[in-house]
């Protein structure tokens, strides 16, 4: 019988499809249908708008620093002696009409923005908990730093650092509200609709009791997490003082939940399939402000103590002394 000749072409095939010994081990080729999972791309200009709130959050905490804390000690709280610039921290902190009108649209901007990110994410329950447990964390923080740095005197002057539910703890509490709503309309096929209406029912009940309502002076304190230290006219809630619920910082879910749900309603008509909508202007000019709004928990977790750590060091070499 004559043995069958094999063609290059078939030689070439056998071997592809064969395992390959080499040394005593078996080689196998991957299969050609496995295909690698396209990396997730990052919206720039979501990045970009969060960096630049936190930028000005520090530039804002920095006026603060100077204009309440430090600027009094440095002059002994004369302020015929004060500096120019300290007198603009301190101006533009407590009497500027300008950041008055500036201050809401820039937590309108970053608290949408998390509303926005949250229909990118693939676990709001586990950013959520995580989030809430970095917020205790922050609480158990602040309140050491109270207890130990400041004595009642001091207190007097710069203030309470106690802060029980600050901008940590309020997104924490929209990303797991968010996340509770997700799961509850998982199994519906018109879950995105479903969202955007529970989104817009908030938005317009939250509006509604900030406007329209006024709280009664016999209302429980824990409300004092609800509802604002004094309304959109100036006028002070009646039933509390931040000073009783977080003193050292306080976002109340009225109002701040609306902007949080403007983002969540706006998400699938401004991003139905994930993608930057200003793709074109994407480049380097960009990078340090997205690096910052990439990371900006951390920037916001660091922020206070670097400003306040530069500040004590300057107080030292100008008075001999330390700040607090």
């Amino acid at each position: 019988m004559e043995r069958e000749e094999t063609s290059p072409l078939q030689k070439e095939e056998q071997t592809t499809q064969n395992e390959r010994l080499d040394d005593g081990k078996v080689e196998i080729s991957p299969p050609e249908t496995q295909e690698e999972k396209p990396k997730r791309q990052r919206v720039w200009e979501i990045d970009f708008l969060r960096g630049f709130c936190v930028c000005l959050m520090v530039l804002d905490h920095l006026t603060m620093l100077i204009g309440a804390w430090f600027a009094p000690t440095w002059y002994t709280y004369d302020f015929a002696l004060w500096d120019p610039f300290s007198l603009f921290c301190y101006t533009w902190f407590f009497e500027s009409l300008t950041r008055r009108i500036i201050h809401p649209i820039v937590l309108f901007i970053f608290f949408s923005i998390s509303g926005i990110s949250c229909s990118f994410s693939r676990s709001n329950l586990k950013r959520g908990g995580i989030l809430a447990g970095v917020a205790l964390l922050y609480t158990l923080a602040t309140y050491g730093v109270q207890t130990l740095v400041f004595d009642d005197s001091e207190v007097m002057h710069t203030g309470s650092v106690f802060v029980t539910f600050g901008v940590l703890h309020f997104l924490a509490f929209c990303i797991l509200l968010y996340a509770i709503i997700q799961l509850a309309t998982r199994k519906t096929k018109y879950q995105k609709w479903i969202i955007m209406g529970i989104s817009g029912a908030i938005i317009i009940v939250v509006a509604c009791l900030y406007f329209l309502y006024t709280p009664p002076e016999n209302t429980p304190k824990i409300f004092g997490l609800v509802f604002p230290p004094k309304d959109i006219y100036g006028n002070y809630t009646q039933f509390y003082s931040q000073g009783e619920i977080s003193p050292g910082d306080l976002f109340s879910i009225i109002p701040y939940s609306a902007f949080f749900f403007a983002g969540t309603l706006l998400a699938p008509i401004l991003y139905p399939t994930r993608r930057s909508l200003l793709p074109k202007l994407d480049g380097k000019w960009n990078k340090p402000i997205t690096f910052v709004g990439r990371y900006a928990l951390y920037f916001y977790l660091a922020h206070a103590i670097v400003l306040a750590g530069i500040l004590e060091i300057a107080t030292f070499a100008m008075t001999g002394s330390w700040g607090f």
